[in-house]
């Protein structure tokens, strides 16, 4: 099924890519993260190529329910189970300032969006425990959240909670807006050319399956790690990896012997906690 964000769109005009170029910085993935991080870097100067295996928002962006909001379901209350006030607060001021930035570049390149009251709701009496705890732990934080009986929905529901004028987005239209500018600022936007490994230092070697790039510094802002084992999933990984970063955590769960699916070397696998994804580290050394 197509998402209703990319049902009808015209195809991606993709600027050429041009095995053997320079560049300061590679960034794989053309979604909204990987684009306004694009943006940022050509906004300093920076000679940027963005590397998209299919097309602007093919996966996660294209396929968003579209909500830039500072309430996600239940998350909050998650993290102060497991990390001190002071990284929740963290976490909550970065999200506050992304969204912000967002919204802020979206009136100045006149991409239209809406903003809209947040909530999230419980379907049992059951759920409305964790709803209290969401409250607490974003009043905590300096949302102003609340909790409500009515969600304005056509069901009943046994509670919910609401966070005030959050905003909702066409998504490709953002997409649009930010390859637009990037280019207008000398970067280049590729559709169709997939990342596939990188090599050496400064500069490193990008390798794609249309032929190699250099670059200063490579952005992986991918769905899921694009180039050999040893990185995580970004579902179980707070931030994403670099490739001096890559690594796995290693679990109860007995190593075997396997065959990454992008290098033939044998690697030891195992299943990172809170994913179902398979995650591989180098034999011997549990980091690329």
């Amino acid at each position: 099924m197509t998402s209703i964000w990319l049902d009808g769109r015209d195809a991606f005009a993709s600027d050429p890519f041009e095995p053997g170029s320079s560049y300061d910085t590679v960034v794989a993935g053309a979604g909204l993260t990987g684009l306004v991080t694009a943006l940022l870097l050509a906004r300093s100067g920076q000679n940027v190529l963005v590397l998209e295996a299919r097309f602007p928002g093919a996966v996660t962006t294209g396929n968003t329910t579209a909500k830039v909001t500072l309430l996600q379901g239940t998350f909050l209350s998650q993290l102060s189970r497991q990390y001190s006030q002071k990284q929740v607060q963290a976490y909550v001021d970065g999200n506050r300032e992304g969204q912000a930035w967002l919204l802020r570049y979206l009136d100045e390149q006149n991409v239209p969006y809406q903003i809209r009251d947040a909530y999230t709701y419980a379907a049992s009496a059951q759920g409305t425990e964790k709803l209290r705890e969401e409250v607490s732990a974003a009043t905590t934080a300096g949302l102003d959240m609340e909790y409500v009986r009515d969600a304005g929905l056509p069901f009943p529901v046994h509670g919910a909670i609401r966070l005030a004028d959050q905003a909702q987005i066409h998504p490709v239209d953002v997409l649009d807006a930010l390859v637009a500018d990037i280019r207008g600022r000398g970067g280049s936007v590729v559709g169709g050319v997939r990342l596939q490994d990188v090599t050496g230092g400064r500069p490193a070697t990008v390798h794609t399956d249309h032929g190699t790039v250099t670059a200063n510094e490579v952005v992986l802002a991918t769905g899921f790690p694009c180039w050999t084992a040893g990185c995580t999933s970004p579902s179980s990984s707070p931030a994403a990896p670099t490739r001096q970063q890559c690594s796995c955590r290693r679990t109860r769960r007995r190593p075997r012997e396997c065959t990454s699916r992008w290098n033939s070397q044998p690697t030891r696998c195992g299943t990172t906690r809170g994913t179902a994804a398979g995650c591989c580290w180098w034999a011997g050394t549990g980091t690329t």
